[in-house]
């Protein structure tokens, strides 16, 4: 402010020093958050075709969900099974054979896998495929952009919304 201007360079660069990175780009930050804006402004006012391009792209690189679909009961039973397993962790711990930090090291993506079925079961009984969350998600993604740009001033918090990363190359 007052008159300073600001400036982006690799994160690298910036951190590390100049030797670290051949990258000696420097973008002003004003014209950076102008092309920025510029751009999902685009994006908002074709949402819908953006949306739906997205959709058909996803659609068509993956099958659909329910070509591979395993039935309720198939993923109760694998779930079922990881529940098993976790508890004769649990019962070594109980029975001192293994230490709490191999319990959790050993239960860790137990769990993860266990909570991923449990979504799909949700998904199998709502009917809801993987294009229809991911539309879902597109949704609330545009409607974060549209409040974004709707604000008289962009700040980096609400850039990080929805953008994760910035590259630029020389």
């Amino acid at each position: 402010k007052s008159g300073y201007k600001y400036t982006w360079v690799c994160c690298g660069r910036n951190i590390n020093g100049a030797d670290s990175c051949n990258n000696k780009t420097v973008i002003d930050e004003g014209e950076l958050l102008e092309s920025i804006k510029k751009y999902l402004t685009g994006l908002i006012e074709d949402k819908q075709k953006v949306i739906k391009k997205i959709i058909k792209d996803f659609n068509k690189n993956y099958e659909p969900m329910h070509q591979n679909l395993k039935t309720e009961k198939e993923i109760a039973r694998e779930i079922e099974k990881l529940k098993k397993s976790r508890q004769r962790y649990v019962d070594m711990y109980d029975n001192e054979v293994i230490s709490m930090e191999d319990l959790k090291e050993k239960t860790e993506s137990t769990n993860a896998e266990i909570k991923k079925l449990e979504e799909k079961i949700k998904m199998v009984r709502f009917g809801i495929t993987q294009a229809d969350k991911l539309e879902y998600g597109l949704t609330d993604t545009f409607k974060s952009i549209g409040d974004i740009l709707s604000t008289a001033e962009i700040t980096n918090e609400m850039l990080k919304r929805v953008i994760d990363r910035i590259e630029v190359s020389e």
